[in-house]
């Protein structure tokens, strides 16, 4: 791998060291009548009026990667075997599934492409761990749930096309050379924590043609570990194949004081908590034209609903999901600094072995700017709107 593509993704790589294990958590169950305390995740008004009585889910898990600038070819896919499994697909380099050596020129082109993009490009990642959760009726238009799981996100976001088009070609093309390349923000965050969230939802109305629902969760954060990367003002060219002019680029770094990279050879995580506070809140409407066709009497009552039936023509769904953070103490090997300088040799940074050495390199080169002892990491907060 050449030194120059190393050294521009150098902070990228530090965010994501500790990376645990956007889009919709469990897409696909999103609708399901019988989601029961795991339908709470997307909308708490969903565990009201459910189909269900009582449920106990004893687990799941959902990973999901997004970005809007790179896709894997079809043709790196290897499906090998009549019957689909797992293990038969296999990323092939030139149809040669032993040549898989990360320093040939052309091992990222031959099994991904770029689109054309004139817009910045983001990168998310997100993992999800439900762990024993149960979700009960509370008389006839009630219910509560408590979730329980383990969750870690990655976000990179605010890379320009002219910074994105020259990483990916690995900073080869000298047509980009003594050239202005900028991007203004760019922020990399990484967290992971545990959560206890209580949700509680009722039924607003039910009576005629319209159906209204609402819930709230109300969540205990247990931060596990996190890190960030800011670049603001970037704006550097490239002189040569090793050597870059800094016009200018705010750059912070740090991550949470558990997390221990004093030692070059290994990292720690300890598990000493940091707790925060979050919501989620929405409501569900449906339209029920032809409702009296779900109603019937039993046992001298009446006006009773069905509900082994979806009884609408149309619903609609709105939620604000993950409001809240955790604030953190940062580590020793946190910084701030603002990079101004001219002909810097990048070979330099073939010394560095680790945070801890990456942090004094930056701290010797560049003099570091006043900044708090602490930082606080937000959750993705997300809306999640449906319509059926």
């Amino acid at each position: 791998m050449r030194k120059i593509y190393k050294s521009a993704f150098l902070v990228a790589l530090f965010s994501l060291t500790h990376f645990a294990l956007k889009s919709q958590d469990f897409l696909g169950m999103h609708n399901s009548n019988y989601l029961g305390a795991t339908g709470a995740i997307s909308n708490p008004a969903n565990i009201a009026d459910n189909r269900l009585k009582f449920d106990l889910t004893l687990g799941g898990i959902n990973n999901s990667v997004e970005n809007n600038y790179i896709s894997i070819k079809r043709s790196a896919l290897d499906f090998s075997g009549s019957i689909f499994k797992p293990s038969t697909i296999l990323i092939t380099i030139n149809n040669n599934k032993t040549s898989n050596n990360r320093d040939s020129a052309d091992y990222y082109q031959n099994y991904m492409q770029a689109f054309p993009i004139d817009k910045y490009v983001s990168v998310y990642e997100n993992t999800r761990v439900v762990l024993p959760s149960l979700m009960f009726a509370v008389g006839k238009k009630g219910a509560m749930a408590l979730n329980i799981g383990l969750r870690n996100y990655v976000n990179i976001d605010g890379i320009s096309p002219e910074l994105a088009e020259a990483a990916y070609d690995e900073f080869k093309d000298t047509a980009q050379w003594l050239k202005g390349i900028t991007s203004p923000n760019v922020n990399i965050n990484q967290m992971a924590w545990a959560e206890y969230g209580l949700t509680y939802a009722h039924v607003i109305k039910d009576e005629g043609r319209h159906f209204f629902k609402a819930g709230g969760t109300v969540k205990v954060l247990q931060g596990l570990a996190a890190s960030y990367v800011s670049m603001k003002n970037l704006n550097f060219v490239i002189d040569t194949t090793n050597i870059y002019s800094f016009i200018s680029a705010d750059i912070a770094y740090g991550y949470s004081d558990n997390m221990d990279f004093s030692n070059p050879s290994q990292s720690n995580v300890n598990l000493k908590s940091n707790f925060g506070v979050g919501f989620d809140v929405g409501g569900v409407y449906e339209w029920r034209p032809n409702y009296q066709e779900y109603k019937y009497n039993m046992d001298g009552q009446t006006d009773l609903w069905r509900k082994d039936q979806n009884k609408y023509k149309l619903k609609a769904s709105f939620a604000i999901n993950d409001i809240g953070g955790i604030k953190y103490k940062k580590g020793p090997y946190s910084n701030d600094f603002s990079a101004k300088i001219n002909y810097w040799d990048l070979g330099i940074l073939d010394t560095v072995n680790g945070v801890k050495s990456f942090d004094s390199l930056m701290k010797a080169t560049f003099p570091s700017n006043a900044s708090s002892s602490t930082f606080k990491m937000s959750l993705p907060t997300h809306i999640n709107a449906q319509v059926d």
